[in-house]
């Protein structure tokens, strides 16, 4: 039988052009610079080149594909378990308004200077991969072994791997774990929730013990300057006989305004004995006597005297003792308050601290996924049918590549043929 030339499938022509094509670069299905009929020409030359070498690439696309098939089905499977939470509320302490700062001291992110684009679910977020709570969940279930990993640190990667921890559009936290086995990643999951809950109490109880430490600490200075500040007020009033200032001045105005009447009067009548009357009269006398008594116990009144009592308080000293005794008054009343706030905080701290923090709201606890997560099969044999089908491709028309160069360059075919052979063969011509 006469063998079948190859140029009744594509003439020799056809097969120099595609080598004139290849080797300048040119794309056999687009050429935007070609006219209408010059692209269509390049579009039947490709499907020729397809038709030319179809058992070749139906092969190579056939084999490909299988094998990512059975690849696919060799493969182990993994599972995906997710958990999703509400946003945490953030828990702070009822505090009055005087001691609303204090209130951060038992809030978990409560006085943490967070960006403008995070918050408190970011936050919680980030304690999940916290290293604490890795190394919990890994203790809990022995990753290390079941891993097959030398140590903690290693372990750790192994878990960052598999785990995913975000922020949904919507402000919840999802929580994801992948593993062989659904159970155990439905079980790791639900335990990064359990940890997250146990740190966020931890954190919590020791926020809300520091505010008591914190408040104990100041009510016992608020104590001590109390004590001094009413020490020093009733100092001030035993040593300026001050009980109630203004009552005190009140009476000794109206004392002296009383003294100060009956001097002008016997001053009046004394004038009247002495027109009458020598300056040894027994009246004129009593009468000089009573003005004398009269100026000195008005001179006592505004200037003081010995006497000790709390009723001979000295008018001159008046303006004196008022701003003093105003500025010790106002010191034990701020320190009164501040003692009286802190008290109350204190008590407010206590309950609180008797108090758990509330759970963390699960919207949706990990239950053992049934649809396996990885190998995504379809993807895989989908992909690998593509990649095949253009390598295939690719060898045709680089196979014709070939056949076109031999017949218009020999020379430069076999500088081609020793490279392919130098490269994939390994081989030399001699």
């Amino acid at each position: 039988m006469k063998p079948v030339e190859r140029n009744r499938l594509l003439p020799a022509d056809l097969a120099t052009d595609f080598a004139t094509d290849l080797e300048m670069g040119t794309d056999m299905t687009t050429a935007p610079e070609r006219t209408e009929g010059q692209g269509g020409t390049n579009f039947w030359r490709l499907l020729e080149v397809i038709a030319l070498h179809k058992r070749m690439i139906f092969g190579m696309v056939s084999v490909a594909t299988l094998a990512s098939a059975i690849i696919s089905l060799l493969l182990p499977q993994w599972y995906r378990a997710e958990a999703l939470l509400l946003p945490p509320k953030e828990d702070r302490l009822a505090f009055s308004a005087s001691g609303s700062g204090m209130a951060e001291w038992a809030s978990i992110t409560g006085g943490l200077n967070l960006p403008v684009m995070v918050t408190p679910s970011d936050v919680y977020v980030r304690m999940l991969g916290s290293r604490v709570t890795l190394d919990r969940v890994i203790d809990s279930f022995d990753l290390i072994k079941s891993y097959d990993v030398k140590n903690l640190t290693e372990a750790r990667m192994a878990v960052e791997e598999y785990a995913d921890f975000k922020v949904t559009p919507e402000g919840l936290i999802l929580i994801r774990y992948e593993d062989k086995d659904p159970v155990r990643a439905a079980q790791i999951t639900n335990a990064f929730v359990a940890e997250l809950d146990r740190v966020n109490k931890e954190i919590f109880a020791r926020r809300t013990e520091e505010s008591r430490t914190f408040i104990q600490e100041t009510l016992a200075d608020a104590r001590v300057e109390l004590d001094s500040a009413r020490a020093a007020l009733r100092s001030f009033q035993e040593l300026n006989r001050t009980i109630n200032l203004d009552q005190q001045t009140s009476l000794t105005i109206n004392s002296a305004a009383t003294l100060k009447a009956d001097l002008g009067s016997t001053e009046v009548e004394l004038s009247l004995k002495r027109r009458s009357l020598s300056a040894s009269h027994p009246e004129v006398i009593e009468l000089s006597g009573k003005v004398s008594a009269l100026k000195n116990k008005i001179s006592e009144l505004e200037f003081g005297s010995s006497d000790s009592s709390y009723f001979s308080l000295p008018v001159a000293e008046t303006p004196r003792l008022m701003a003093a005794l105003a500025e010790l008054t106002t010191r034990v009343r701020i320190a009164e308050n501040l003692f009286e706030n802190l008290r109350l905080q204190l008590n407010e701290v206590r309950i609180q601290e008797k108090k758990e923090a509330p759970n963390l709201p699960v919207l949706d606890p990990a239950t053992p996924p049934e649809l396996r997560f990885w190998p995504k099969r379809n993807l895989i044999v989908g992909v690998s049918f593509a990649i095949s089908l253009a390598l295939a491709i690719f060898l045709a028309l680089f196979i014709e590549y070939l056949a076109g160069l031999e017949r218009r360059s020999p020379e430069d075919f076999r500088r081609a043929s020793f490279f392919l052979r130098t490269v994939f063969w390994r081989g030399r011509t001699p």
